[in-house]
């Protein structure tokens, strides 16, 4: 049993289990005054609240491998084998890629193919010069187009206004007529009569 967890050790020190990652820092010396004003000001001042006892023994916990039991140990190479099987497949369709990008022939063709940038360059240039012609002379012929509609509103609103002072003429021509020929009638059936 003893060469069993030896195994398994060996596997959880190789997929990075239990290990603590201390930075190369030493926790004797290290300053607890800005960490606890971190906290602080992160509204966390609760965490150094919790006692010294229980925070060691979270960490011991935490780095102390031999709590676990085999099962949990097995159960955790396992589910951590399957996460390092899948980052070794990303690392080598990396390292594929990156033997593309990295042959040296590829760099040497970069030369050869620089008058073919240079002149995709300048047609893009060409077009983007083409296009903000056009974009401008589209621009001027919508604000022309704008002033010749607004000219020809206000010439038919003004065409509008004179047809209407003409008709209102006309109207009331033909009622001063309308009247006239009442009153004539009017008098002369009133001389009639007499």
């Amino acid at each position: 049993m003893n060469d069993l967890e030896q195994r398994v050790a060996e596997l959880e020190a190789l997929l990075g289990l239990n290990q603590v990652v201390s930075n190369g820092r030493n926790t004797a010396n290290f300053d607890v005054a800005p960490l606890k004003k971190k906290l602080h000001d992160l509204e966390l001042g609760f965490v150094m609240q919790v006692p010294l006892e229980k925070l060691r023994r979270l960490r011991k916990t935490y780095t102390d491998g031999s709590t676990a039991s085999l099962k949990d140990k097995l159960r955790s190479v396992n589910f951590s084998s399957a996460l390092m099987e899948k980052r070794a497949e990303l690392l080598a369709h990396l390292q594929q890629s990156a033997d593309l990008v990295f042959e040296s022939d590829k760099f040497s063709k970069v030369e050869s193919l620089m008058p073919h940038l240079e002149k995709a360059d300048e047609e893009t240039k060409q077009a983007y010069e083409a296009i903000y012609k056009f974009e401008s002379e589209f621009h001027e012929f919508y604000d022309d187009l704008h002033t010749i509609l607004s000219d020809m509103r206000a010439e038919v609103e003004e065409v509008e206004k004179m047809y209407k002072l003409k008709r209102i003429r006309q109207i009331k021509r033909t009622n001063q007529r309308t009247l006239a020929i009442i009153l004539l009638f009017h008098v002369s059936s009133n001389l009639k009569c007499k």
